[in-house]
């Protein structure tokens, strides 16, 4: 008799049961301006629109964005995730696309 364990492992933020929405990835980040704890929404409109084009997923575009380093008590370093979710693989299954980029941004939307 032979026992096969299969595990996995999912590293993520907690979310509420109704997740944010937002409608561009600066809202989000801005949010995350001089906050430590990492923020997560669900990105829709014509942004996640584009990312969907670009990958050709057809699962929703989650975002979280991390404070790096605060610059001062109004700008932080920031770093944004974009993920999407159902890609297209070249094998013929379907994954996660993400990518992840960082920004330094002030709460009004401007860079330090």
């Amino acid at each position: 008799m032979t026992i096969w364990r299969l595990g996995v492992l999912m590293i993520g933020l907690p979310m509420a049961a109704k997740a944010a929405t937002v409608h561009s990835l600066m809202e989000l980040a801005r949010q995350q301006v001089g906050q430590s704890a990492p923020h997560e929404a669900r990105l829709e409109g014509e942004q996640a629109d584009h990312f969907l084009r670009l990958t050709h997923g057809r699962g929703p575009v989650n975002i979280q964005t991390f404070l790096i380093h605060p610059i001062n008590p109004e700008c932080s370093q920031i770093r944004t995730r974009v993920l999407v979710q159902q890609v297209p693989r070249r094998d013929g299954l379907t994954g996660d696309f993400w990518m992840d980029f960082q920004i330094s941004l002030c709460r009004d939307g401007n860079p330090p």
